[in-house]
């Protein structure tokens, strides 16, 4: 999330991603047809001619937030379990809570847009399905999700600051009960020395 990659890298990699999902057809097609799930039956015709059907099912402005949101918590979800004391050191666990959490907000969105969250992957299963045509499809499954991504690095700075701050102060009010400590038990003991002198 810290943009380290240039704008050359980020055409090469968008590139390359969506040449991957428009020849996906190429692979799934005949996987299609072999009619392995009821889902599979006549789809890669459909998806040939266009015929296949629509995912949006909402707004195209509502649409476009649900893909958006959804790609911003999929970026938070794996950088905040990773940033959690308790799950450093388990890289898998923070693995498999992530997937749990990005397969929870594909089930959530799945009836409204169809959970897709990455542009490439909507590209290589519904572009060109619908009734809404291409400029939808670029609106509700590529600038929701871009800006999704866009916006999550400052989102979350903006969270862990809050968590950082949290734990400074923390850290800060347990020295200051310390320095008490220490000087409460330096004041007993020198009230216990005065005694028996006394």
């Amino acid at each position: 999330m810290g943009g380290s990659q240039t704008a050359v890298q980020t055409v090469v990699r968008l590139a390359a991603g969506s040449s991957g999902a428009l020849t996906s057809y190429l692979v799934l097609a005949p996987l299609w047809n072999y009619g392995l799930s009821h889902f599979h039956e006549g789809r890669a015709d459909r998806s040939a001619t266009g015929a296949c059907g629509d995912d949006l099912q909402v707004s195209l402005l509502y649409g476009s937030f649900v893909e958006l949101l959804g790609t911003l918590l999929c970026f938070l979800s794996g950088s905040i379990l990773s940033d959690l004391p308790q799950l450093q050191s388990k890289p898998l666990l923070v693995t498999c809570l992530d997937n749990v959490v990005g397969v929870a907000l594909v089930i959530a969105a799945f009836d409204l847009t169809g959970g897709y969250f990455n542009p490439n992957l909507a590209l290589g299963i519904k572009l060109g399905c619908g009734q809404g045509g291409h400029l939808q499809h670029l609106a509700v499954y590529w600038v929701g999700p871009c800006l999704g991504a866009v916006l999550a690095a400052p989102v979350y700075s903006r969270v862990k600051a809050v968590f950082v701050v949290e734990k400074a102060r923390d850290k800060k009010i347990k020295k200051l009960a310390e320095k008490v400590e220490k000087h409460k038990k330096r004041r007993n003991s020198g009230e216990q020395e005065n005694k028996i002198i006394f």
